[in-house]
């Protein structure tokens, strides 16, 4: 995902990298990430964007709404009590 500071910006300002099958479960587990209301549809994430001219990284708060409830991460299953 690119950022850019002004509407018509050429150039991107910062840029974020989060892909994959398992994207739900990277920004959960992202520090300070939690459900944001009770039923787990709804997650407060911090989103790591990279200013590219400084090569700061700096976190921008959303709100991740899923179309179903995700478990918070203590409740997943590990290695021990993952189904078979």
């Amino acid at each position: 995902i690119r950022f850019f500071r002004n509407l018509g910006d050429s150039a991107a300002a910062g840029e974020t990298k989060i892909a994959g099958p398992w994207t739900a479960a990277v920004i959960a587990l992202l520090p300070g990430a939690k459900q944001a209301a009770a039923g787990g549809n709804s997650w407060v994430v911090p989103l790591p964007v990279l200013e590219l001219e400084s090569k700061q990284t700096y976190h921008l708060w959303m709100n991740v709404t899923f179309s179903s409830p995700m478990p918070k991460p203590e409740d997943w299953p590990g290695a021990t009590t993952w189904p078979r």
